[in-house]
């Protein structure tokens, strides 16, 4: 009779980091986090380019509406920032209209405020300045950030 033995190592190691990866796919939350933050950072950078960060940037505002803010409160704030709410409840995690949540199956980041539709998609006499772009590099960017999370 002829017996045949073997012995592996790290064996034990590698079923470890395929447990560990396991986990980690089951609860993607710590990776969603901190994709909701970079989202809220691109988010900034795009009102601080006015629309340039997406490659989509956006149309100056009209001669009326430049001297109506200069009259008023708004006076020396940027595009889309009349009171500043929809700028924060975008780069803000507990601003009012803030959508931030992360649960185990995705993402759902963005705000209720109440003007963002007509600003996103623009109206008969406003262009549209788009504040939600995701671009390719974002995308990529935020993959990376999973990826890591499940390799880790």
């Amino acid at each position: 009779m002829v017996m045949i033995s073997y012995e592996t190592r790290g064996g034990e190691r590698a079923m470890q980091r395929l447990l560990g990866i396991a986990q980690r796919i089951e609860d993607p939350r710590p990776a969603f986090r901190e994709v909701v933050q970079d989202m809220r950072e691109t988010s900034e950078r795009q009102f601080e380019t006015r629309g340039r960060r997406s490659g989509r940037p956006w149309r100056a505002l009209a001669t009326a509406t430049v001297l109506a803010k200069n009259r008023g409160v708004s006076s020396g704030r940027g595009i889309l920032e009349l009171t500043l709410g929809l700028r924060r409840s975008l780069t803000r995690k507990t601003a009012r209209y803030a959508l931030g949540r992360v649960t185990r199956k995705g993402i759902l980041y963005g705000t209720r405020h109440p003007v963002v539709r007509f600003h996103q998609a623009g109206t008969v006499k406003m262009p549209a300045r788009e504040l939600l772009v995701v671009t390719k590099r974002d995308s990529e960017r935020w993959t990376q950030v999973v990826k890591r999370h499940v390799l880790a």
